[in-house]
């Protein structure tokens, strides 16, 4: 098929008009674009203030403390270590499965293993460590609401990340 030389295409009309308009559609954009530059302020100014008051001690704002995780952070290796906090302590969290002792879960705040990692490592010496077997209840726990979760989300463009508790089998609690 080809186009026939004859026929006139259409190259006016208001629609045509309109969608060559260099400001059609624009409007919309730099208003959600205000409003999304002004929630960002007050998300950033709020997590600032989470820092400050969880040096203080208190424990809502420790728990929201690491929710919002780096932009340039690689999420797509195995669920192996997670970064995370304990009791407002920055440091990881990393399950091993060596064939000379069970599965476990164990929390270090050895700051070498944002750069090395943990696979194969012996000289790690974590706070403390749970066996896989005596977890008898793992509850997700959020730092923010939902409503919260997606202004913060969405302003930030980044995801929000929830806090994690596990009770063992005598009942004991970790956050």
């Amino acid at each position: 098929m080809t186009p026939d030389p004859s026929v006139a295409h259409q190259t006016d009309g208001s629609d045509i008009d309109a969608s060559k308009n260099s400001k059609h559609g624009h409007k919309g954009s730099k208003i959600l674009g205000f409003f999304k530059a002004t929630a960002k302020g007050a998300v950033e100014t709020a997590i600032g203030a989470d820092r400050l008051k969880a040096k203080v001690g208190s424990e809502k704002a420790k728990d929201r403390l690491g929710v919002i995780p780096d932009p340039n952070e690689d999420l797509t290796s195995g669920p192996v270590e997670f970064k995370c906090r304990y009791h407002g302590k920055k440091g990881h969290l990393y399950i091993t499965s060596k064939t000379t002792s069970p599965p476990a879960v164990h929390f270090s705040s050895d700051s070498s293993i944002e750069k090395l990692g943990t696979k194969d490592r012996e000289d790690l010496h974590p706070e403390w460590s749970l066996p896989v077997s005596d977890i008898k209840e793992m509850k997700k726990i959020g730092g923010f609401g939902w409503k919260a979760k997606l202004v913060v989300g969405w302003a930030l463009d980044r995801e929000v990340a929830d806090g994690l508790e596990i009770v063992d089998r005598r009942g004991l609690r970790g956050r």
